[in-house]
């Protein structure tokens, strides 16, 4: 199934669309409109839930070689997440600490491929460009150390659940471990390359993707809050609607809408499903 974004009417040009069919969501800017695929079979009783979001921060993650727990720091709070799986980022074992004699007897390119030093600097100094802060030195080193200062204490890991599924392979997930400063009701969707996914900061979701390439790295995070919502029953599976959204403030969204285009498609790609896990621990 395909759904196009024609037209919407008093929506916030910095608002994500974030539309969830069955057990799959998919989200788009508003402002750059497109397409949106969805795997056919998912419709179920043939309605579609459609969200307004709207950015509170962004923040990106660069991710480390041999690292599987980081911390992502917004402007007015942070979060903690554990990635697991095939990552590009955690193929490699932490370094070693080699004696200086022993440095010369590896090439540099050996060297630096070894440690995926290049990748990770690369993908430092991306983040860098990305979000150009003040205090440029203070924020590298935070990156360096996972988002975590020396000497901080780390929120706990998951535990493993006996009898559990491992992960498919070429795919990643990411736990939100506990979290301080953002709303319950927050939402953080997450952009690794081409793929969003989201979750709602509360409930202690994971998040799988497909497995990230170097040249994805960074992972940007975006802090959201629910403007409004909508529900849409689809009365054939090809077809132009136009949706009235709804939300606290009666008034200021009475005027919101947008127009979409639906279109019967076959595709083969699997869902990858956004599913509820464990409770969010609060930070002391």
């Amino acid at each position: 199934m395909e759904l196009t974004l024609l037209a919407g009417h008093a929506l916030p040009k910095d608002s994500i669309l974030s539309i969830r069919a069955g057990g799959v969501r998919r989200q788009a800017v508003v402002a750059n409109g497109g397409t949106i695929a969805f795997p056919q079979g998912l419709m179920g009783d043939g309605t579609l839930q459609i969200d307004v979001l709207r950015p509170v921060g962004a923040t990106y993650m660069v991710m480390k070689p041999g690292e599987s727990q980081y911390k992502v720091i917004f402007p007015c709070g942070e979060i903690e997440v554990e990635c697991a799986g095939n990552c590009a980022a955690s193929s490699c074992v932490e370094p070693e600490q080699l004696p200086p004699s022993s440095v010369g007897l590896l090439g540099v390119e050996e060297y630096l491929e070894k440690y995926e030093l290049l990748q990770f600097v690369q993908a430092l100094l991306h983040a860098v460009i990305k979000e150009r802060p003040t205090q440029v030195f203070q924020y590298m080193a935070r990156h360096v150390g996972s988002g975590y200062s020396d000497g901080e204490k780390r929120a706990p890991r998951r535990a493993k659940v006996i009898g559990s599924r491992p992960l498919p392979e070429s795919t990643i997930e990411l736990s939100l471990l506990a979290q301080r400063g953002l709303a319950q009701d927050s939402i953080i969707s997450v952009r690794a390359g081409a793929v969003r996914r989201q979750a709602a900061a509360g409930n202690g979701y994971s998040i799988r993707f497909p497995k990230i390439s170097p040249d994805e790295n960074p992972i940007k995070f975006d802090w959201l809050k629910l403007e409004c919502s909508s529900n849409l029953i689809l009365e054939s599976s090809s077809g132009r609607y136009k949706l009235q959204f709804c939300g606290k403030e009666a008034k200021a969204n009475v005027n919101m809408s947008c127009e979409l285009e639906i279109k019967a498609k076959q595709f083969s790609a699997e869902p990858v499903r956004t599913y509820e896990d464990l409770p969010l621990q609060q930070l002391e």
